[in-house]
């Protein structure tokens, strides 16, 4: 009888363990969607960022970005597989106005939508290396609009390398 309780107890512990841990994950990132995803306090050029890294997960599409906790400095959404940014790329609603750093790197982004990077009016360095991105004026279907970056107001990198097709 002793024996069955302690099994119990035991069990329970594990339990509210797991629970523990679960929420612990859900209140660093915000939610499970971004689960894999690194949410969290980390050094990055000697300051402190709160970083969101979903480095390789193998996303197909952006939703995700919608749903970034709003203390997010510094987004690395690399080795994923994205073939386009759409418009509002972090939502309508959202207004990032702490993102400083953005790195889509190597992520196979094919097309920019006009507007993609809206919402986002702090952001000063953008990665995009190691993707490609098709520019041509006579390609109805890889047209980009001028005001791809346009939102970008207060950007002072863009680092392209390797970023673009060769046609």
């Amino acid at each position: 009888m002793l024996s069955l309780k302690m099994g119990n107890v035991l069990t329970l512990w594990t339990f509210l363990g797991i629970l523990l841990c679960i929420n612990a994950r859900v209140d660093k990132c915000g939610t499970l969607l971004l689960d894999g995803c690194f949410c969290g306090q980390q050094y990055h050029d000697d300051q402190i960022y709160f970083i969101v890294n979903c480095t390789g997960l193998g996303f197909r599409n952006t939703d995700v970005l919608k749903l970034l906790p709003e203390e997010t400095e510094m987004l690395v959404f690399t080795g994923n597989h994205i073939s386009t940014l759409p418009t509002n790329l972090f939502g309508e609603e959202n207004n990032l106005k702490r993102l400083k750093i953005i790195d889509m790197s190597n992520n196979g982004i094919h097309d920019i939508k006009g507007k993609a990077f809206h919402h986002v009016p702090n952001v000063t360095r953008l990665l995009l290396n190691h993707n490609n991105i098709s520019i041509s004026s006579d390609d109805e279907h890889n047209f980009h609009h001028p005001r791809v970056f346009s939102n970008l107001y207060n950007l002072q990198e863009l680092h392209l390398t390797n970023a673009f097709q060769v046609k």
